[in-house]
């Protein structure tokens, strides 16, 4: 009885655990810095998670201009990226177009992003700051992949809830349904959570440490410090990842 009070306990957090995690944006965050020889300055705070997430841009101190984020995905491409183009349709040509060029129509994106209007009008575009390299998407493999074992996860952890109460219940003799299924269902969840952590963790060495690039509008006579990238500045909205290299 102790035992299938404590599984079904245990299915049950971590059944709380998995739905926070497919739903929390705080999957990656980082700050885009503005620094100089005297001062720095935080100019955006983003953070998304499976399917989206925010970016803040500090245009003015008291007032940042927030955009919704959404994880868009080009499957025949095999990458996803982040935008905060409002119509799903625009996000995926924003998507391609940046694949295949490393370019954007500024101007769409100012009508396209939710509060894209607000921003300053004398914005410059260079699109020969991006190169190849530079173009770093999230590996779409990746991103379904990751959903798919969470799914599984959730749903091993639902059915291990479910069979320890039916178990403490009637006392079944059946394996599956009995405490060896339980420690069955618990550790199928089990691998499903550590083949996420394997594929994001890669992920991550390959990319995220050193890759976070949010794009930002920037005064040219400053450097604008984002993980590893060199000085230099760039106008854009969206994030680009990779794991393709």
């Amino acid at each position: 009885m102790i035992v299938n009070v404590s599984i079904v306990l245990l299915s049950c957090a971590s059944m709380v655990l998995l739905v926070t995690s497919l739903s929390t944006t705080s999957w990656v965050t980082a700050n885009m810095v503005q620094t100089n020889e005297i001062t720095s300055a935080t100019l955006s705070h983003i953070n998304y998670g499976l399917f989206e997430g925010y970016i803040s841009r500090y245009v003015a101190i008291n007032n940042p201009l927030t955009f919704s984020l959404t994880i868009t995905c080009v499957m025949d491409l095999g990458v996803c990226a982040v935008s905060c183009m409002q119509n799903a349709d625009d996000r995926k040509a924003e998507v391609r177009t940046l694949y295949n060029t490393g370019t954007y129509d500024e101007s769409a994106m100012l009508r396209g992003c939710q509060g894209g209007s607000s921003l300053t009008p004398d914005a410059k575009q260079d699109n020969n700051t991006s190169n190849t390299s530079d173009r770093r998407f999230i590996n779409a493999g990746i991103w379904v992949g990751s959903i798919v074992f969470l799914a599984v996860a959730l749903f091993m952890s639902l059915v291990s809830a479910g069979f320890g109460v039916y178990n403490a219940a009637f006392n079944p003799i059946e394996t599956y349904l009995a405490v060896p299924g339980l420690y069955i269902w618990n550790g199928i969840a089990a691998c499903s959570n550590l083949l996420v952590l394997i594929l994001w963790g890669a992920q991550f060495a390959k990319v995220l440490v050193e890759n976070v690039t949010y794009t930002e509008l920037c005064d040219l006579d400053t450097t604008v410090a984002m993980s590893h990238k060199k000085r230099s500045c760039f106008v854009s909205d969206v994030l680009w990842i990779s794991t393709s290299g």
